[in-house]
Protein backbone atom coordinates (compact mmCIF):
# COMPACT_ATOMS: atom_id res chain seq x y z
CA UNK A 1 0.00 0.00 0.00
CA UNK A 2 2.44 2.76 1.13
CA UNK A 3 5.74 1.49 -0.78
CA UNK A 4 3.18 1.34 -3.94
CA UNK A 5 1.52 4.65 -3.26
CA UNK A 6 -1.93 3.25 -4.24
CA UNK A 7 -4.12 5.64 -1.77
CA UNK A 8 -5.89 6.99 -5.23
CA UNK A 9 -7.23 2.86 -5.42
CA UNK A 10 -7.97 2.62 -1.89
CA UNK A 11 -9.96 5.96 -1.90
CA UNK A 12 -11.74 4.92 -5.45
CA UNK A 13 -12.42 1.62 -3.73
CA UNK A 14 -14.13 3.05 -0.98
CA UNK A 15 -15.94 5.76 -3.06
CA UNK A 16 -17.72 3.36 -5.46
CA UNK A 17 -18.45 0.72 -2.26
CA UNK A 18 -19.35 3.50 0.85
CA UNK A 19 -21.15 0.54 2.41
CA UNK A 20 -18.48 -1.43 3.31
CA UNK A 21 -14.91 -0.17 5.16
CA UNK A 22 -11.78 -0.48 3.46
CA UNK A 23 -8.69 -2.01 4.53
CA UNK A 24 -5.56 -1.31 3.53
CA UNK A 25 -2.36 -3.93 4.56
CA UNK A 26 1.02 -2.57 4.14
CA UNK A 27 4.04 -4.36 4.00
CA UNK A 28 4.73 -6.75 7.30
CA UNK A 29 1.13 -6.23 8.69
CA UNK A 30 -0.25 -9.34 10.46
CA UNK A 31 -4.12 -9.13 11.29
CA UNK A 32 -5.94 -11.39 12.89
CA UNK A 33 -9.80 -12.44 13.12
CA UNK A 34 -11.37 -14.05 15.81
CA UNK A 35 -15.35 -14.53 15.94
CA UNK A 36 -14.62 -14.00 19.40
CA UNK A 37 -12.24 -11.28 19.83
CA UNK A 38 -12.64 -9.47 16.80
CA UNK A 39 -9.39 -7.95 14.65
CA UNK A 40 -6.14 -7.84 16.16
CA UNK A 41 -3.05 -5.71 14.37
CA UNK A 42 -0.56 -8.41 15.65
CA UNK A 43 2.32 -7.02 17.63
CA UNK A 44 4.96 -8.64 15.55
CA UNK A 45 3.98 -6.30 12.66
CA UNK A 46 6.42 -3.64 11.76
CA UNK A 47 3.47 -1.45 9.82
CA UNK A 48 0.08 -0.21 10.90
CA UNK A 49 -3.16 -1.14 9.09
CA UNK A 50 -5.16 1.64 7.63
CA UNK A 51 -8.94 1.55 7.28
CA UNK A 52 -11.36 4.07 5.37
CA UNK A 53 -14.98 4.48 5.77
CA UNK A 54 -17.29 6.15 4.05
CA UNK A 55 -20.41 4.93 5.28
CA UNK A 56 -21.49 8.28 7.02
CA UNK A 57 -20.15 10.49 4.37
CA UNK A 58 -21.60 13.01 1.64
CA UNK A 59 -20.14 11.99 -1.85
CA UNK A 60 -20.37 14.04 -4.85
CA UNK A 61 -18.42 14.91 -7.98
CA UNK A 62 -16.83 17.91 -8.45
CA UNK A 63 -17.82 20.78 -11.41
CA UNK A 64 -14.00 18.99 -12.81
CA UNK A 65 -15.29 15.41 -12.38
CA UNK A 66 -13.34 14.27 -9.36
CA UNK A 67 -14.61 12.89 -6.24
CA UNK A 68 -15.49 15.33 -3.12
CA UNK A 69 -15.94 13.59 0.28
CA UNK A 70 -17.12 15.10 3.20
CA UNK A 71 -16.88 13.71 6.83
CA UNK A 72 -14.88 10.45 5.58
CA UNK A 73 -13.34 8.59 8.15
CA UNK A 74 -9.16 7.38 8.05
CA UNK A 75 -8.44 5.23 10.78
CA UNK A 76 -4.79 4.19 11.28
CA UNK A 77 -4.36 0.80 13.85
CA UNK A 78 -1.21 0.42 15.32
CA UNK A 79 0.49 -2.66 15.56
CA UNK A 80 -0.83 -4.66 19.05
CA UNK A 81 -4.31 -2.52 18.73
CA UNK A 82 -7.33 -4.02 18.38
CA UNK A 83 -9.45 -2.98 15.79
CA UNK A 84 -12.81 -1.83 16.82
CA UNK A 85 -15.75 -0.36 14.87
CA UNK A 86 -17.54 2.67 16.65
CA UNK A 87 -20.39 4.85 15.15
CA UNK A 88 -18.53 7.84 15.93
Amino acid sequence: MLDDNRYGRLFSLAYAHPELPVLALNDNVIVTIEPSMGALVDARSTNGLIVLDFGGAALTAGDNGYMVVGNGVLDVFAPGEMVIPTNS
